[in-house]
């Protein structure tokens, strides 16, 4: 119900209901302080002590934050009790395996993603289940059948793989994919993984490898799209914002013929890669190799690349900074440099008697060697 009410203020406030979001979001605050009454022990435990209570704690943020840890290591206790298998049902399995990363247990969820004996996913495998089946045993080991063997709710596991083990994961302020993550977190033993997504702009994929010791990343950004791409490893260093090349020993940065591939930095260690595409008309190719838990190092920012990788535009300089183009037949000498104000006649004189005069009626006042001074002219001029 907390959640709930939280979507609803939210979608008030993007149609601009602001009475609405405040009644929304009231009453969300309300709900959660009667459940964190209700439910919260003093010392941080939950009154209901199993894993789909600690799950969805934590997934729909009724834990304060400091207690979060608590909860964590306590979801983990329970996850050990149960001989490391899950005790979750169709409302909490979909967000186990995510909670557990996100609260720093990665190693943990990729030991119930590879557990192999019921209640497991894999052990629907090793039962020749080609679809998720509504009970983890719905196959008995002798081969009969006990229930539906065609079930989504336990195969939003298919999340987990996407979003984490490949790394490919939407934003919320960026629909239909038009700024999504790249965040592959490799672990378990886990050597390679692969993943592709068609969104409203083109197909997304996400494939990386562990070869001895070394992490390789190829990633394909969609035309019209921006990327954030977080490598693995926890020692990276904070840069200021602004494009800048990525330094990585033996990594390989592909993009367009007509502009090299260019990445962004951000005020974490994140690098952005620009979707360049969208000008180029063509997807962008990443291509990244560092050694495994090893962290970009970013140089200086190249202040002359702007947005999407374009080159951002020079000062425009004065009018008389551009050199006068020649009209007519012999208007210029060789060896010969031309005052701005020259009248562009084939006459030599009538030129040298504007070349005079500051003032040359018709066209108004024009910069001559009579009225700007040796200093101010430009280089060509001297």
């Amino acid at each position: 119900m907390q959640l709930a009410r939280r979507l609803l203020a939210r979608t008030a406030a993007v149609l601009g209901k602001d009475a609405d979001e405040a009644r929304y979001a009231a009453y969300a605050d309300n709900v959660l302080a009667a459940w964190r009454a209700e439910f919260i022990r003093a010392d941080g435990t939950l009154t209901v002590d199993t894993q789909a209570t600690h799950v969805r704690a934590l997934a729909f943020g009724l834990v304060p934050p400091r207690l979060r840890k608590q909860t964590a290591l306590r979801l983990v206790e329970l996850i050990r009790a149960a001989g490391t298998h899950l005790g979750t049902g169709f409302l909490a399995t979909p967000f186990l395996l995510p909670v557990l990363a996100d609260t720093g247990h990665l190693d943990v969820a990729y030991e119930l993603l590879f557990q192999d004996s019921v209640p497991s996913w894999l052990a629907m495998i090793d039962r020749g289940a080609t679809t998720i089946w509504e009970d983890w045993d719905a196959i008995a080991a002798d081969g009969t059948p006990k229930s539906s063997q065609n079930h989504y709710s336990k195969g939003a596991v298919i999340s987990f793989l996407h979003r984490y083990v490949a790394g490919i994961r939407p934003r919320d302020d960026a629909p239909g994919y038009r700024h999504f993550d790249i965040h592959p977190q490799p672990g378990g033993g886990l050597t390679s993984a692969e993943a592709q997504l068609d969104c409203p702009y083109g197909r997304i994929t996400s494939r990386w490898r562990i070869d001895h010791g070394t992490f390789h990343l190829t990633a394909t950004v969609p035309p019209g799209t921006r990327a954030t791409l977080t490598l693995p490893g926890r020692n990276h260093r904070r840069r200021r914002p602004g494009p800048a090349p990525l330094h990585l020993p033996g990594h390989v940065i592909t993009g367009p013929p007509s502009r090299p591939g260019r990445v962004r930095t951000g005020l974490s260690w994140t690098a952005r890669l620009l979707g360049v595409g969208a000008l180029c008309g063509g997807e962008v190719l990443l291509t990244v190799s560092v050694p495994a838990g090893w962290c970009p190092k970013v140089g200086r920012p190249d202040r002359r690349i702007g947005p999407f990788g374009v080159p951002r535009p020079g000062p425009r300089p004065h009018r008389w900074h551009r050199r006068p183009r020649p009209r007519g037949r012999g208007t210029r000498r060789p060896g010969h440099r031309r005052c701005p104000a020259a009248s562009y006649r084939p006459s030599g004189r009538s030129r040298r008697r504007r070349q005079s005069r500051p003032w040359s009626g018709r066209g108004g006042r024009r910069w001559c060697a009579t009225t700007v001074p040796r200093a101010r002219r430009p280089a060509w001029w001297r």
